[in-house]
């Protein structure tokens, strides 16, 4: 799982549209759902988005996420997730990508046994 569990939540392709099922796990989930969804945007710059944590100090995560596009990188920056408000923020990251980061950090987190880091 790129963001260490399975998530869901409302499809920031659809209004109000929660998707379910085959296409939550096999597609939202992973990644790579251009030309295997309907709702994925014909537009969009990247298929996908993977995440590493670097380094963890005074409450605050350092991640890199990596966008990908048909299988290869094409652009990457660093974020910083505080634990204080379970946000992250980065220079030119979009929106989408932050709250990816935000469910990645804390997925990373829990996993680490960071119980007090669970405010995802």
């Amino acid at each position: 799982m790129p963001l260490g569990e399975p998530h869901r939540g409302e499809c920031a392709a659809g209004a109000g549209w929660l998707p379910e099922g085959d296409l939550l796990r096999e597609r939202c989930n992973f990644g790579y759902a251009r030309g295997r969804c309907d709702r994925f945007p014909a537009g969009a710059e990247a298929d996908a988005v993977r995440f590493t944590a670097w380094e963890e100090r005074d409450g605050v995560l350092e991640l890199e996420y990596i966008l990908e596009r048909d299988y290869a990188p094409l652009r990457n920056g660093q974020l910083r997730y505080r634990s204080a408000d379970g946000r992250a923020d980065g220079p030119g990251a979009p929106d989408i990508v932050l709250r990816q980061a935000e469910a990645f950090a804390g997925s990373h987190l829990r996993r680490k046994g960071h119980t007090a880091w669970t405010t995802i």
